[in-house]
């Protein structure tokens, strides 16, 4: 009975050190002039963090929105800025995370 629950016991931790030991995969892409983010691909990443930055650019009176998604990190989430020149350029950028395996996937321009 006791080599049995050795066994089992030792899968267990087996499969849970496999899991964690498993990199964070956050989809990956970049789009100039639009909100969504087409042709996205799925990389590995070395912490949990999926980022996504939205981009809002003024230029003589054109605008410009940019999307675009990468893996993250802590001190990259939760950023807002924005910027007027005084030939009115305007630019503002924000970003989000997500957490988990491809968390990005499904953040939109806001």
């Amino acid at each position: 009975m006791t080599s049995s629950y050795s066994a089992i016991s030792l899968v267990f931790v087996t499969c849970f050190a496999i899991a964690l030991a498993q990199p964070n995969t956050c989809s990956q892409c970049w789009n100039i002039g639009s909100t969504e983010c087409c042709n996205a691909k799925v990389v590995p990443c070395p912490t949990d963090k999926c980022l996504a930055i939205y981009e809002y650019c003024v230029v003589d009176g054109v605008i410009y929105q940019t999307i675009s998604k990468r893996c993250g990190d802590e001190a990259s989430c939760g950023i807002c800025f924005s910027v007027t020149t005084e030939r009115g350029i305007t630019a503002r950028a924000a970003t989000e995370c997500g957490t988990g395996a491809n968390s990005n996937a499904d953040l939109t321009y806001k």
